[in-house]
């Protein structure tokens, strides 16, 4: 039910709410360029997952969906192309 719901409040790019996972793909690391992330997806995502809140906190943006976010962050560290 809840993935349905997600699914449902998404911007496109498999569903993902488009200004969280934007804010992930572009402000996780604050544009800085790093060299490709060669951890496991699921490694990168919890390292993801864990710079949210610190994240949250600091930019002060409110409504964005964490696992949307911490979906850009995981991209932007594989240096895969933004999904939208």
């Amino acid at each position: 039910m809840l993935s349905a719901v997600l699914s449902a409040c998404g911007g496109g790019g498999d569903g993902l709410d488009k200004r969280s996972y934007t804010a992930g793909y572009n402000e996780a690391f604050g544009g800085a360029y790093m060299p490709t992330d060669t951890r496991s997806r699921d490694e990168i995502k919890a390292s993801c997952d864990a710079l949210f809140a610190d994240w949250a906190r600091a930019s002060g943006k409110h409504g964005i969906v964490r696992a949307d976010w911490v979906e850009g962050c995981a991209d932007v560290a594989q240096n895969k192309d933004s999904r939208f």
